[in-house]
């Protein structure tokens, strides 16, 4: 799990009164609604302290947060930031435990997942839904901030390997050549040969080995909370 992110806001204080209702800057915090009215933000001629920090946050990320500032904001009101995290973690690894079956192995892809969760005043941590394509937009300061070092940080996890492309040319045409004159592509010890070529002598990391560089990446399993599920 990667250790930073947002926490989004809306733009006009919650309310559960029936006027509310259908007001969609009350009750939706996704960015491409509350793009529309952030200017509210910027409103105000108090300049108390909350006043002057929405207006920070409005400049910087629009109606996100990145995780350090909201953990300050948390601790500032007595909850830890530890626990909060904690839970949070623990939903991801429910999801992941009931969609295990349902989610194809490739051990040659990866994937990336982005969690909604919403955090109430009792602070429990809710599963609103799983993106499987997060965007990776950057309208405001804040999303290259978080969204850069992700990317990057992705990358070195996955650890794409150099390979010689014109050399798997080559034994593709080759495979491909014998396998119409011959039936057959070649055996174990030609393949061995080919991919060692190919891959300049480099081993793919192993099934389950961890990776050199994890970045701002956290394991969260396997781990005493997924063996616990």
């Amino acid at each position: 799990i990667y250790k930073d992110g947002f926490a989004r806001f809306t733009t006009v204080p919650y309310s559960n009164d029936d006027d509310n209702i259908e007001n969609k800057f009350v009750h939706l915090t996704n960015s491409s609604i509350q793009r529309h009215n952030e200017d509210s933000m910027m409103q105000g001629d108090i300049d108390t302290p909350e006043d002057v920090a929405r207006r920070q946050d409005a400049v910087v990320g629009g109606t996100k947060i990145a995780y350090s500032t909201l953990r300050e904001r948390l601790e500032a009101m007595g909850v830890s930031w530890e626990v909060v995290w904690g839970k949070m973690i623990e939903v991801v690894l429910k999801s992941l435990c009931m969609a295990e079956d349902h989610i194809p192995y490739q051990a040659n892809s990866f994937e990336l997942f982005g969690y909604d969760l919403l955090l109430d005043n009792r602070m429990k941590v809710w599963l609103i839904e799983v993106n499987a394509s997060p965007s990776m937009g950057q309208e405001h300061l804040l999303d290259e901030q978080v969204k850069q070092p992700l990317i990057s940080d992705t990358i070195d996890l996955v650890e794409p390997m150099e390979f010689d492309r014109r050399k798997l040319a080559e034994v593709l045409h080759r495979r491909v050549e014998r396998k119409a004159a011959t039936g057959a592509t070649g055996g174990r010890q030609q393949l061995d040969i080919d991919l060692h070529a190919i891959l300049k002598g480099q081993a793919p990391r192993k099934h389950g080995e961890m990776p050199r560089r994890m970045g701002n990446y956290e394991r969260i399993a396997p781990s005493e909370m997924w063996d616990s599920m």
